[in-house]
């Protein structure tokens, strides 16, 4: 019972750092499916930190912003992200052996 508690807090702070409130009952049934420990929880709750600010995310009002179901179902806290700083095109690293 502990351990539901400490899930259900842990998802709390997710819903408050997710900026598209929608389906919140679902997103629980998968973050409760996933169990995340302390750990994967900050992994998760810093990646929708970091890319909440995305422009794939702002653009058109956050239009592109999955739900949170979604997001969490596919794992999405483990996509690559780019800076727009670092943005490289895939190919730019054969340069270096042409």
């Amino acid at each position: 019972e502990e351990e539901e508690k400490r899930t259900a807090e842990l998802f709390d702070i997710f819903w408050l750092a997710y900026p598209k409130k929608a389906a919140k009952k679902d997103a629980l049934k998968v973050w409760q499916k996933i169990k995340p420990d302390e750990e994967l929880a900050n992994t998760i709750i810093e990646a929708v930190k970091q890319i909440s600010v995305s422009p794939e995310w702002t653009k058109n009002n956050g239009e592109f912003i999955p739900l949170p179901a979604t997001y969490l179902r596919g794992e999405r806290w483990k996509d690559e992200t780019v800076n727009k700083e670092e943005k490289r095109h895939p190919t730019d690293f054969y340069k270096v052996y042409l």
